[in-house]
């Protein structure tokens, strides 16, 4: 068994900056200040803003920032060595960092041969001159500073006399820590271990670890280097960055506590990782992974029929490597076609755990009946169960709908040929009418216009609904899709529609098949909204 040693390891995290270089992801101001009080709250001691010589949006955000009442975070803002040939104190750069007011500045400069010459284009000597003006003016403005070797390990293994020359320039002008930073996501977990032992021999003042993930061993990397001596890991929320994205750092979090029992959050912080993830996610409006490791809605789900049977049968202790709650997240059990009745019993178990089921109860084989010929029809439940709850519920008698659907009507109007309205939006509009009843009876019309069917028809659903139940307003659609299937043999194609909703910290999904498009639209939306609303 591996012995860990406890060390005072720090948490640095780059979303803001190094996340946002990455495809689709912009950041407004009051978008950067809910994921630093998020990262405040989780425990993360180091939060990177932005650049705040590279744009005015970045400037804005260290404005707004020092009106943030933070419990663990410091605020640190992010730029470059001076320009060849200026003075620091001429440095626009180095201006803006010292405008932004934090306490931390960190300065990334090159340790790479190639990328002083063909990059910077000057000498190295004249390189080790810049990481050392930088670094002393920013100390004599009574800044701490922490040093990015950018590109470092592609120097060290080009030219590791050069590359240590340039930690040790940073070292020696008073730099608190020096990142070494795997730039490009090139080296394996190993080399990284190799070089930051031999570095911890090296250098007095603390060692950091950044990682890209472009070799798919980000995470490993970091903590190979955690292991190796490094004292300050860095990252992004969900991966994101440039290219392949940067070290995970709810991932990081998560195995540092758990794996290498280093406290760098408390219990209580580490069950706000899977919503902090969702969180950025929502944020930025981009697709969760479903399989993202310790977060993911399937990172603890379960398909197969005997590791189903053997959760079951051991709390889920055989078949997971961390109790899901730990991180804030929970358990699934997939019901799928390959489910067999083990399968079946622990869901409804899991979802109503008072029926206390088992293999041979009646109620089992009528769920497990029901099952087989919905799947038959083209339904699958694994990433909708929403839709399976209330298909239990309603074979056990116990579905209480909250309204029903007694009419609906969606239309088309426009004018013009068919390409004319693909150029132009406003030749065009869709319809949707629909009428409902309450529990009690009770028929509430409305209609409404959408950018297509299924807009038109959630508007007016929401509009009804909104008269019988306010809480419905904060139910949202947040992802469709539809697949089309080969229907029984000798009918026509069917389609299967799947819709995520989405409120608050809560997500779920339903399913339904129809011959009709817009009528299984209706039902997947129907149902999202029914489960919505049981609470």
């Amino acid at each position: 068994m591996t012995k860990h040693i406890r060390m005072l390891i720090t948490l640095y995290d780059t979303t803001l900056r190094d996340g946002a270089q990455g495809e689709g992801v912009n950041f407004s101001t009051s978008d950067k200040i809910k994921i630093i009080k998020a990262l405040d709250n989780l425990g993360v001691h180091f939060i990177e803003a932005g650049y705040p010589g590279s744009n005015p949006k970045d400037q804005e955000i260290f404005r707004e920032a020092v009106k943030i009442k933070l419990n663990h975070s410091q605020i640190t803002a992010f730029g470059s060595t001076i320009r060849a040939g200026s003075k620091a104190a001429d440095d626009t750069g180095l201006a803006a960092l010292l405008d932004a007011g934090t306490k931390y500045v960190t300065i990334f400069g090159k340790s790479s041969e190639f990328q002083v010459k063909e990059i910077l284009r000057v000498s190295l000597a004249e390189n080790l001159q810049l990481i050392d003006q930088t670094i002393r003016y920013l100390i004599k403005a009574k800044k701490k500073v922490f040093y990015d070797a950018e590109h470092f390990f592609d120097g060290y293994l080009a030219n590791p006399g050069y590359a240590l020359k340039t930690l040790l320039s940073a070292e020696a002008a008073g730099a608190q820590a020096i990142i070494l930073c795997d730039t490009n996501g090139a080296l394996l977990p190993w080399q990284i271990s190799t070089i930051v032992k031999s570095l911890k021999r090296k250098l007095k003042v603390p060692i950091g670890i950044h990682c890209h993930n472009d070799s798919g061993v980000s995470v490993a990397n970091s903590l190979m280097a955690v292991q190796a001596g490094a004292t300050q890991v860095q990252g992004t929320i969900n991966g994101l960055g440039e290219r392949t994205g940067n070290a995970d750092i709810l991932q990081l979090i998560a195995n540092l506590v758990l794996k290498m029992k280093q406290p760098v959050v408390t219990i209580d912080q580490l069950k706000l990782l899977t919503y902090t993830s969702r969180l950025v996610n929502d944020i930025l409006n981009l697709p969760a992974s479903r399989s993202r490791p310790f977060v993911g809605l399937n990172a603890f789900a379960h398909k197969g029929g005997m590791h189903i049977d053997g959760v079951a049968k051991t709390g889920g202790a055989g078949f997971e490597h961390i109790d899901p709650a730990a991180v804030g997240n929970e358990r699934q059990i997939i019901v799928s076609e390959l489910s067999g009745r083990a399968t079946v019993v622990a869901k409804i178990n899991n979802l109503l755990p008072k029926l206390k089921v088992h293999k041979n109860s009646p109620e089992v084989m009528q769920i497990y009946q029901a099952l087989k010929l919905k799947e038959s029809q083209g339904y699958q439940y694994e990433a909708a169960e929403a839709s399976f709850e209330l298909l239990v519920t309603k074979i056990l008698g116990k579905y209480k709908p909250h309204f029903q659907i007694k009419y609906y009507d969606v239309s088309v109007e426009g004018v013009g040929s068919l390409i004319a309205q693909a150029d132009k939006n406003n030749l065009s509009q869709v319809t949707a009418r629909i009428v409902i009843t309450d529990a009690a009876g009770k028929e509430y019309f409305a209609r409404a216009v959408g950018n297509g069917p299924i807009d038109a028809l959630s508007k007016a659903f929401h509009v009804n609904l909104s008269k019988i139940y306010p809480a419905s307003n904060e139910i949202n659609l947040s992802d469709y899709k539809i697949k089309v299937l080969d229907g029984p043999s000798g009918s026509a194609a069917v389609a299967r529609v799947w819709i995520e909703f989405r409120s608050g910290r809560l997500t779920w999904a339903t399913v339904a098949v129809d011959s009709n498009i817009i009528h299984a639209s209706l039902q997947a939306l129907a149902e999202g909204l029914e489960y919505g609303l049981k609470g």
